[in-house]
């Protein structure tokens, strides 16, 4: 500030007047008789801490006024004028000038730097304006709510709405704007149904506005529709002017900004990298996996220990998970049934949806137990693995980056809208069988399966060479087959570590379970025997591989929605079961009959402590068992149970227990003969639905015991196919009998 508006100031100080009143200090300044500057006034204003007025820019001002001369304007108005520096630059162009202030203290030096000026003090959504304008201008307030219409909408789009109104037939506005208002989301119906009337968009670079960072744009809108948008970037604050007489421009089709008006993101899709990528074959995300939001947690229930780590983008570093700091647990019982789809499951990718510098992870075995927040959405797939394979790659990376960092919204805090995010392109690379070189399939593979893959990624590197001329699709080519070749010759090398011990020990036990086949035994004898040596050979397995076991588990809970149910053994035995399946699979002519009899054990186990056991412990509890059994221990087919009850013996297997659910059916003789089938029956469905003593899952039982247990214990080898027709039919039976437990707390 000058000496002399400071020796002004301070008069007025010692006068006991207020120089905030600004009618005083004009006044003052005025008999003063000194020549002070309307910009070292505005200076002046803005800076004061009791004031703190801020003007708009005179580069602003002075490109506003640019842009006006086009239409030669007769009149113009400034329904937001403050200290009317925009109709300051238009005075010497345009007699008919009005501006609309609401504080009369602002009129008051609005008049002054424009003596001719028409000034209404009033609220320009209240006033009654009696005609329409060639030109509006305005530099609008930020961050208001204004009632528009009964309706209390964002003050950008209300005084966008009334500058449109009192444009004459062939008149224009041109506004400065906050950045919000060409890509936030309260801002997107109203871009759908105005973009008609936008003839450019100027995008301002950041701080062009006093005290703040807030990117801003100036908008040209007309009065009648237009068919293009045509946009510029200006980048040279101090010589705005100059920049747009000189600056190139891309038009659009008004049709093509319905959603967005950033220039960046449209620019972007003129770049070289969206021509390479529209090159390839695509598909959606959406269309490759699930995408899910992470969950909103109040940080009021988050605790400092529990079940799950709730994960934030914070945690992700380039190293990996970092979880040393800001950690906060949440418990599994304030977590509903739905909530177990936030929880991360091996193979999840997270990227972070509110970001400046993208973060993505693929979740693995080992991580710490954690669940998704909010600001992370999840990219689940089951069925194509090729995605989790591809986006570890540098160039699937790369490519995805920067179609995320395009599609992010905001101004403050850019985030990216699971919508836009399903929406990412992924390359569709020029390769048979994608998912062959999937992460999943090459761990799970056998080491002649992966020099089959090896050959094959040697055929296609020899491809790539032709590729490398025509340079489409090269370079994401290129980079999918390295990163395959390098973690197929990874996993070759990680099989064959494991591989003699593993599959030497499943030989071994191939070899006990012939000999105990060609036993002349009965079968539930020599399926006891079967399960012993399972459980001999495996358990040293199942105690060293804990990672692989709970990668089995988590597997295992996605077709299994109560596994919180399953008895501890039952537990045990099915990852044990999905584990034998996937090594024997890498034998060549496995007999899978210890997979069979693993799996089988699971639903044996099940019925048995849940309803067996049941029934003796609770159903048998206050009655005479002599009686009850009495009329059954003579009957043919119910007096094995019989003796059973009578003795208390609670040893059945799943061939007893399968025989006498099969006679629960209602109607059968045998039923309605036998007090103690009637018994046991009126038991069984008082703690379980019906379904499971009705023919479907008394069939399916049955299948599963005399197609598949039975057979394991015969000598003659189980195939593939029969292995896998028994894994879906015991997840289908396991599954039933779980929901039909009436209480599952």
């Amino acid at each position: 500030m000058s000496k002399h508006l400071q020796h002004i100031i301070n008069q007025l100080r010692s006068e006991g007047k207020d120089y905030t009143h600004f009618k005083s200090l004009l006044y003052a300044i005025k008999a003063s008789g000194l020549d002070i500057s309307k910009d070292e006034i505005l200076e002046f204003v803005a800076n004061d801490y009791r004031i703190q007025l801020h003007t708009t820019p005179n580069s602003i001002a002075k490109l506003m006024s640019h842009l006006a001369q086009k239409n030669n304007p007769h009149s113009a108005i400034d329904i937001c004028c403050g200290t009317g520096n925009i109709l300051y630059y238009l005075q010497n162009e345009i007699d008919d000038l009005t501006g609309v202030e609401i504080a009369e203290n602002v009129a008051a030096l609005t008049n002054y730097f424009i003596p001719d000026l028409h000034i209404i003090t009033a609220d320009s959504f209240l006033y009654p304006f009696s005609r329409k304008y060639d030109l509006v201008v305005g530099n609008i307030p930020f961050g208001m709510r204004i009632e528009m219409d009964g309706k209390r909408i964002p003050g950008e789009e209300a005084f966008l709405r009334k500058a449109h109104e009192l444009l004459t037939e062939n008149g224009r506005a041109i506004m400065l704007v906050p950045y919000s208002v060409l890509l936030a989301g309260p801002f997107q119906n109203f871009r759908k149904e105005f973009v008609s009337y936008v003839e450019e968009i100027i995008t301002l670079p950041s701080g062009s506005i006093r005290n703040t960072q807030i990117k801003t744009a100036i908008l040209v809108i007309d009065k009648q529709e237009c068919k293009e948008v045509k946009i510029t970037q200006l980048t040279n604050f101090d010589s705005l002017e100059k920049e747009y007489q000189n600056a190139s421009s891309v038009t659009y089709p008004n049709e093509k900004l319905l959603e967005r008006w950033d220039p960046e993101y449209h620019l972007s899709k003129e770049s070289s990298f969206y021509k390479e990528l529209d090159s390839f074959q695509t598909k959606e995300l959406q269309e490759l996996a699930d995408i899910i939001k992470g969950k909103m947690i109040p940080a009021a229930t988050l605790k400092e220990l529990g079940d799950y780590l709730y994960l934030k983008p914070v945690h992700i570093q380039k190293e990996g998970l970092k979880t040393e700091s800001a950690l906060k647990y949440v418990s599994k019982a304030d977590l509903s049934e739905k909530d177990y789809r936030y929880i991360l499951q091996p193979g999840d990718i997270v990227i972070s949806t509110i970001f400046n510098d993208l973060k993505m992870y693929v979740y693995q075995t080992g991580d710490v137990s954690a669940i998704a927040s909010n600001n992370l959405a999840i990219i689940r797939s089951s069925k194509q693995d090729y995605i989790l394979s591809y986006l570890q790659t540098d160039e699937g990376k790369r490519i995805f980056k920067t179609q995320a960092e395009d599609l992010r919204k905001g101004v403050t805090i850019p985030h990216l809208s699971i919508k836009d995010l399903a929406s990412i392109k992924i390359p569709i690379l020029p390769i048979a069988d994608l998912n062959a070189l999937g992460d999943a399939t090459i761990s799970r593979s056998t080491e002649a399966q992966l020099r089959d893959a090896l050959e094959q990624l040697n055929e296609y590197k020899n491809q790539i060479q032709a590729l490398e001329k025509e340079k489409e699709n090269f370079n994401s080519l290129k980079a999918f087959i390295d990163n395959r070749f390098n973690k197929v010759e990874s996993q070759l090398e990680v099989v064959n570590k494991k591989l003699d011990d593993l599959l030497s020990l499943l030989k071994e036990l191939k070899t006990d379970f012939e000999q105990i086949q060609k036993l002349p035994r009965e079968d539930e004898e020599k399926l006891f025997k079967l399960c012993q040596k399972i459980d001999a050979k495996l358990d040293t397995v199942y105690n060293k591989e804990q990672h692989t076991i709970e990668g089995y588990i988590e597997e295992i809970k996605r077709w299994l929605d109560l596994w919180e149910m399953l008895d501890l053994q039952s537990q045990k035995f099915l990852p044990i079961a999905e584990f034998i399946f996937d090594e024997l699979s890498k034998l060549q002519d496995a007999d899978y009959a210890p997979f069979v009899v693993q799996y089988c054990r699971t639903l044996e186990n099940e019925i048995l402590k849940k309803l067996f056991e049941a029934y003796h412990s609770i159903g048998l509890a206050d009655i005479n068992r002599d009686d009850l059994v009495k009329n059954d221990l003579d009957n043919q087919k119910t007096g094995k149970f019989a003796q059973m009850v009578k003795r208390n013996k609670v040893t059945y297997t799943l061939g007893d227990m399968n025989f006498i659910m099969a006679l629960l059916k209602q109607g059968g003789n045998t039923l309605n003969e036998s007090p103690l089938l009637q018994h046991f029956r009126t038991f069984t469905i008082s703690y379980f639905d019906e379904k499971i003593v009705e023919a479907e899952f008394l069939k399916d039982v049955n299948k599963l015991t005399n197609d598949f247990r039975n057979k394991a214990a015969h000598p003659y080898s189980i195939s593939i196919d029969l292995a896998k027709e028994c894994q879906g039919l015991l997840r289908k039976s396991l599954n039933v009998f779980l929901e039909s437990v009436k209480d599952k707390q």
